[in-house]
Formats: C-alpha cells, structure tokens, sequence
C-alpha cells in the first residue's frame, strides 16, 4: 500500500506572494514528492522524486561510513518528510535503489546520488540505526523471539 505525499501551491503561502485566483482548490497545482512504500517501526521504504538534499542533511558515521541523518530541514519537503514518516536525526539510509551503503564512503554514496533520477523516482530505505541493524542480523532466531518476547511483556 503506497501513500503519496503531495504538496499543493498553498504550502508556498509562507514564502510570499499566492495568485488570488487560485481560490479554488480544483485549479491548484500539486505535485508528487514521495511515495512511501513500506513504513515499519524501524525500516522505511520511501520513493523520492526530489533531490534528497531538498529533505535532510546527512554525513557518514564516526569511521567515515553510510549515511546517518543529520538534520531534516525546516522546508516543507522536510517537514512533510517528518510528518509522514517519523525519520528524524539519527536514522540511517541504508540502500540506495537497493544498493546497500552501510559500508561505503562519502565520495562513493554522492556519486550513487547523482545517478539517481529525481523524475522517475529513486527508492532510499532508511533504518532506525545502525546499531539495531547489527543485533537483529546477528542474532539466531530463538535468541531474537526471547529478544521480543522480554520487549512485549
């Protein structure tokens, strides 16, 4: 189930001037921002059809590797993406169009940006952090049920 997040022309009233004929709300622009394609408590799956740098502010981790959220912006495309999704600083990208880039560096995950085509869509999955990641890929099954059942109870 996909929901889209859309941004009319009234989104623009904060920044100046609106056209006063556009009163009705039938003659409003709107345009597609993001699709959110799966939004778990910890993974998110989210297709963006703007510049990611439109969103958020994002650096590596301390040994200089992945993408880490740094600030989501004060925009209407950030907050949108707050509102929507609950990604805020802290969280992680950890694919890109499902690359994994846990593991790269800086200058290689720019260049996997720029590849990406803003007017088709370009899918990001963004995990909660990295730690998380690690655990729940480590753990045995019978260890990661009792991992569950102690949150749970």
């Amino acid at each position: 189930e996909s929901k889209p997040k859309r941004l009319d022309s009234m989104a623009n009233s904060e920044m100046g001037d609106i056209d006063e004929d556009a009163e009705d709300d039938e003659d409003e622009e709107e345009m597609k921002i993001f699709d959110i394609e799966d939004d778990g408590m910890f993974e998110k799956v989210i297709v963006f059809y703007e510049d990611i740098k439109e969103f958020l502010e994002w650096d590596t981790d301390e040994n200089g590797y992945g993408m880490k959220i740094e600030k989501v912006l004060r925009n209407d495309y950030g907050k949108a993406l707050y509102v929507e999704t609950g990604i805020e600083p802290g969280w992680f990208i950890s694919s890109i169009e499902d690359d994994n880039i846990t593991e790269m560096m800086k200058t290689y995950i720019g260049s996997r940006l720029r590849r990406c085509d803003s007017t088709k869509g370009y899918k990001l999955t963004f995990r909660k952090n990295k730690q998380d990641i690690d655990k729940e890929d480590n753990l045995k099954p019978s260890v990661y049920m009792k991992t569950r059942k102690k949150i749970s109870e």
